[in-house]
């Protein structure tokens, strides 16, 4: 998966448990243009709504088809 700049290289595990129950924390500068960009893909089911955080963070995460949870952050600054 590549925007940008930025790259994400995601590997098969055959161990779904592991996947289900593990995640990655992104942090990006654009959070409102990228959640817009990814809520078009239909390859990609959002798991959690844009919305503020405590300590000024705005997130949502995705679930991608082998079920890794992906957390995508941003202060509330950008």
């Amino acid at each position: 998966m590549k925007k940008g700049e930025a790259e994400l290289h995601f590997f098969l595990c055959h161990d779904k448990k592991l996947c289900e129950n593990s995640c990655c924390y992104i942090k990006v500068s654009d959070i409102e243009c990228l959640y817009t960009d990814l809520s078009a893909l239909e390859i990609i089911s959002l798991k959690g709504k844009l919305e503020d955080k405590p300590r000024g963070i705005k997130e949502f995460s995705i679930r991608d088809n082998n079920g890794n949870l992906l957390k995508f952050a941003a202060d509330h600054s950008h």
